[in-house]
Protein backbone atom coordinates (compact mmCIF):
# COMPACT_ATOMS: atom_id res chain seq x y z
CA UNK A 1 0.00 0.00 0.00
CA UNK A 2 1.10 3.55 -0.77
CA UNK A 3 2.05 5.38 2.52
CA UNK A 4 -0.95 8.39 2.17
CA UNK A 5 -3.23 5.80 1.71
CA UNK A 6 -2.23 3.80 5.48
CA UNK A 7 -1.45 7.33 7.05
CA UNK A 8 -5.44 8.28 5.75
CA UNK A 9 -6.53 5.62 7.42
CA UNK A 10 -4.53 5.84 10.34
CA UNK A 11 -6.21 9.29 11.05
CA UNK A 12 -10.03 7.57 10.52
CA UNK A 13 -9.18 5.31 13.43
CA UNK A 14 -8.42 8.52 15.77
CA UNK A 15 -11.85 9.76 15.53
CA UNK A 16 -14.77 9.43 17.22
CA UNK A 17 -18.32 8.08 16.34
CA UNK A 18 -20.86 10.87 17.11
CA UNK A 19 -23.91 9.58 18.32
CA UNK A 20 -27.12 11.56 16.26
CA UNK A 21 -29.36 13.41 18.55
CA UNK A 22 -33.02 12.90 17.18
CA UNK A 23 -35.74 15.07 18.31
CA UNK A 24 -38.98 14.18 17.17
CA UNK A 25 -41.01 17.36 16.13
CA UNK A 26 -45.04 17.32 16.00
CA UNK A 27 -45.98 18.27 12.23
CA UNK A 28 -47.88 21.90 11.55
CA UNK A 29 -51.12 21.62 10.92
CA UNK A 30 -53.98 24.17 8.80
CA UNK A 31 -57.03 24.70 10.92
CA UNK A 32 -58.83 22.58 8.36
CA UNK A 33 -56.58 19.67 9.10
CA UNK A 34 -57.14 19.97 13.01
CA UNK A 35 -60.31 19.26 12.31
CA UNK A 36 -59.94 15.92 11.04
CA UNK A 37 -57.58 14.82 13.85
CA UNK A 38 -59.45 16.64 16.69
CA UNK A 39 -62.86 16.46 17.59
CA UNK A 40 -64.06 20.29 16.68
CA UNK A 41 -66.88 21.74 17.90
CA UNK A 42 -69.74 22.98 15.70
CA UNK A 43 -69.28 26.34 14.55
CA UNK A 44 -71.39 28.82 16.80
CA UNK A 45 -75.20 29.53 15.23
CA UNK A 46 -74.48 33.22 13.78
CA UNK A 47 -72.12 31.60 11.36
CA UNK A 48 -74.07 28.78 10.21
CA UNK A 49 -75.90 29.93 6.62
CA UNK A 50 -79.45 30.09 6.73
CA UNK A 51 -82.34 28.40 4.11
CA UNK A 52 -85.51 28.37 5.75
CA UNK A 53 -87.67 28.48 2.86
CA UNK A 54 -89.10 24.52 2.48
CA UNK A 55 -89.19 24.62 -1.10
CA UNK A 56 -85.46 25.40 -1.55
CA UNK A 57 -82.18 22.85 -0.67
CA UNK A 58 -78.65 22.95 -0.32
CA UNK A 59 -75.98 20.73 -1.02
CA UNK A 60 -74.60 20.19 1.69
CA UNK A 61 -77.86 20.82 4.07
CA UNK A 62 -78.39 23.45 6.26
CA UNK A 63 -78.37 20.57 9.10
CA UNK A 64 -74.51 19.26 8.14
CA UNK A 65 -73.13 22.95 7.79
CA UNK A 66 -74.17 23.29 11.51
CA UNK A 67 -72.59 20.77 12.51
CA UNK A 68 -69.30 21.88 10.57
CA UNK A 69 -66.53 23.99 12.40
CA UNK A 70 -66.06 27.58 11.48
CA UNK A 71 -63.14 26.40 9.61
CA UNK A 72 -65.12 23.81 7.30
CA UNK A 73 -68.08 26.66 6.77
CA UNK A 74 -65.06 28.55 5.46
CA UNK A 75 -63.95 26.10 2.48
CA UNK A 76 -67.59 24.10 1.80
CA UNK A 77 -66.86 22.21 -1.43
CA UNK A 78 -69.03 22.30 -4.53
CA UNK A 79 -71.80 24.13 -2.54
CA UNK A 80 -75.41 24.03 -4.43
CA UNK A 81 -78.58 26.08 -3.56
CA UNK A 82 -81.33 25.07 -5.53
CA UNK A 83 -85.20 24.89 -5.45
CA UNK A 84 -87.13 21.61 -6.22
CA UNK A 85 -88.88 21.51 -9.39
CA UNK A 86 -87.24 24.69 -10.74
CA UNK A 87 -83.67 25.03 -11.42
CA UNK A 88 -80.23 25.22 -8.74
CA UNK A 89 -76.76 26.94 -9.06
CA UNK A 90 -73.78 24.86 -8.17
CA UNK A 91 -70.09 26.89 -7.38
CA UNK A 92 -67.47 24.47 -8.14
CA UNK A 93 -64.82 24.37 -5.42
CA UNK A 94 -64.43 26.41 -2.34
CA UNK A 95 -67.13 28.41 -0.69
CA UNK A 96 -66.68 30.60 2.51
CA UNK A 97 -70.67 30.45 3.41
CA UNK A 98 -70.56 31.79 6.79
CA UNK A 99 -73.32 34.35 8.00
CA UNK A 100 -74.28 34.00 4.80
CA UNK A 101 -78.84 34.35 4.56
CA UNK A 102 -79.53 32.13 1.21
CA UNK A 103 -83.12 32.99 1.61
CA UNK A 104 -81.79 37.09 0.60
CA UNK A 105 -79.85 36.15 -1.78
CA UNK A 106 -80.97 33.82 -4.40
CA UNK A 107 -84.09 33.41 -5.70
CA UNK A 108 -84.67 30.94 -8.27
CA UNK A 109 -88.31 30.56 -10.55
CA UNK A 110 -89.52 28.94 -13.38
CA UNK A 111 -86.37 29.61 -16.02
CA UNK A 112 -84.96 32.29 -13.57
CA UNK A 113 -82.32 32.29 -11.11
CA UNK A 114 -81.69 35.55 -9.14
CA UNK A 115 -78.69 36.74 -7.06
CA UNK A 116 -79.42 39.49 -5.17
CA UNK A 117 -83.00 40.09 -5.83
CA UNK A 118 -83.43 42.52 -3.00
CA UNK A 119 -80.27 44.63 -2.91
CA UNK A 120 -77.75 46.10 -5.17
CA UNK A 121 -75.58 43.45 -5.96
CA UNK A 122 -72.65 43.82 -3.78
CA UNK A 123 -68.54 44.48 -5.38
CA UNK A 124 -67.16 41.55 -6.21
CA UNK A 125 -65.10 40.26 -3.27
CA UNK A 126 -63.34 37.05 -1.92
CA UNK A 127 -65.69 36.96 0.93
CA UNK A 128 -69.14 37.04 2.28
CA UNK A 129 -71.88 37.25 0.06
CA UNK A 130 -69.98 39.06 -2.70
CA UNK A 131 -68.57 35.62 -2.73
CA UNK A 132 -70.77 34.38 -4.92
CA UNK A 133 -70.07 36.67 -7.62
CA UNK A 134 -68.58 34.20 -9.17
CA UNK A 135 -68.33 31.49 -12.08
CA UNK A 136 -71.32 29.21 -11.28
CA UNK A 137 -73.05 26.27 -12.51
CA UNK A 138 -76.48 27.06 -13.52
CA UNK A 139 -78.77 24.37 -14.53
CA UNK A 140 -82.81 25.20 -14.93
CA UNK A 141 -85.05 22.75 -16.96
CA UNK A 142 -86.93 23.31 -19.80
CA UNK A 143 -90.52 23.84 -19.55
CA UNK A 144 -93.35 23.61 -22.08
CA UNK A 145 -96.28 25.35 -22.08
Amino acid sequence: LPESIGTESSNFLDLRPIKPNFVRMAPERSPEEEDEYEDAQPAATSLVPCLTRPEYYSSPSVEAMAKMSEAKLRQVDNLEIGRHGFGSVKWPGLTDVRRMNFDELIVIERGNLTLYPYREKPKVGLWGPAYLLRHGEVALPSTSF
